[in-house]
């Protein structure tokens, strides 16, 4: 079932995103912030519905997350985010699957000792990890209160049935990081290199790592075989490792004009960010407070994102693209490619575009 050598051939099966429904926000007292919460997941759970239907009408198998009933609640009276971005826990490279807990990882990264192995999850920590690691975290830090939290965060990988020795928990398992060429894997850096984890795992794989400032999803797009589409800012010396291929650079046509405005709404807020938006909520401080508390670990840093260039190619002759961008557009018709553009709702709170709201698990040339 998992495997891809060349991200451009034929998206066979695909893990397409999900939320909440809009009822998981009644709890939210102030009526003004829960019909703009409960927007926001409906459109989005609209959004994905049609996307997967277009994929299905492409042959393409669609897996959806289960999205339960009841959703745990950590200690701090936080929610898990939802399974929106699949891809960013998901990974396939050839014939095997890499997958991630960021809730866990977060977790546990800010409160192991810097000597402690890297556990995935917090079955792999339970499992592997010494005796004597477990009681303290049980004894000091809670671990109790959020086994449920850590256990039913990754909503999406309930969908997948036949887990396998070929699944694998794993840093990998960020599928943002990578786009994969046959025997050559781009990688992206971001708060600290992958390149020795992926060496160590495909050591005959030529890896090329760019320092992409976030995912590298949101900096370049392999959109088939000898085409990538970068941003402009994008200094990665493309010709030199890929040097038959054509490198196409463009400007971000979703204009930051939004983010900058915001950000001078709220300057003067002292530890809020301004790091995702929704719209409607502007000049709405109570609301963004709120938002801050409570879902802040649900959003991103939309502002490092090139929507434009977050596009899923189902096969060499159709792409999906999240916004319209001409210049882009001529691009793909130049190489006799179908844009089909979707207007996709509520990115700069997801941080997430059509790629990063899909997984690919097979593909076939």
């Amino acid at each position: 079932m998992y495997e891809i050598n060349n991200c451009w051939d034929k998206l066979k099966t695909c893990v397409v995103g999900d939320t909440y429904n809009p009822d998981f926000f009644d709890w939210v007292k102030n009526p003004a912030i829960r019909d703009k919460l409960q927007c926001m997941v409906d459109d989005t759970k609209n959004f994905c519905n049609r996307l997967a239907t277009h994929l299905e009408s492409h042959d393409v198998e669609v897996l959806r997350p289960d999205i339960p009933k009841t959703v745990p609640i950590n200690q701090y009276g936080l929610f898990p985010r939802p399974p929106v971005t699949p891809r960013d826990y998901l990974n396939v490279i050839d014939n095997r699957l890499f997958y991630r807990d960021t809730n866990w990882i977060t977790y546990y990264n800010n409160i192991k000792d810097p000597r402690w192995n890297y556990y995935a999850t917090v079955d792999d920590f339970l499992l592997n990890a010494p005796s004597s690691h477990v009681e303290e975290l049980y004894e000091k830090f809670n671990l109790n209160q959020q086994i449920a939290f850590f256990k039913e965060s990754n909503l999406f990988f309930q969908t997948i049935a036949d887990v396998d020795k070929s699944v694998t928990r794993s840093e990998l398992g960020d599928g943002g990081m990578s786009f994969h060429l046959g025997d050559t894997i781009l990688l992206g850096k971001w708060h600290k290199s992958l390149y020795e984890v992926y060496k160590q795992q495909f050591p005959n794989k030529q890896i090329l790592e760019l320092n992409s400032e976030g995912h590298i999803d949101g900096w370049i797009s392999v959109i088939t075989e000898g085409l990538i589409v970068a941003g402009a800012d994008c200094d990665y010396d493309f010709k030199t490792h890929l040097p038959d291929w054509e490198i196409v650079y463009v400007d971000n046509r979703v204009a930051n004009t939004e983010y900058q405005q915001f950000k001078t709404d709220y300057k003067n807020w002292g530890g809020y960010s301004a790091y995702w938006y929704m719209t409607g909520i502007e000049n709405d401080p109570v609301a963004k407070d709120f938002i801050d508390q409570k879902f802040k670990h649900w959003t991103g840093n939309y502002i490092e994102s090139f929507f434009d260039i977050n596009m899923l190619t189902i096969d060499s002759k159709n792409v999906c693209m999240s916004t319209a961008n001409d210049n882009i557009i001529k691009v793909l018709d130049k190489y006799g490619i179908n844009a089909h553009v979707f207007d996709v709702p509520n990115m700069r709170f997801w941080d997430g575009g059509i790629h990063c709201m899909t997984a690919d698990l097979n593909r076939v040339k």
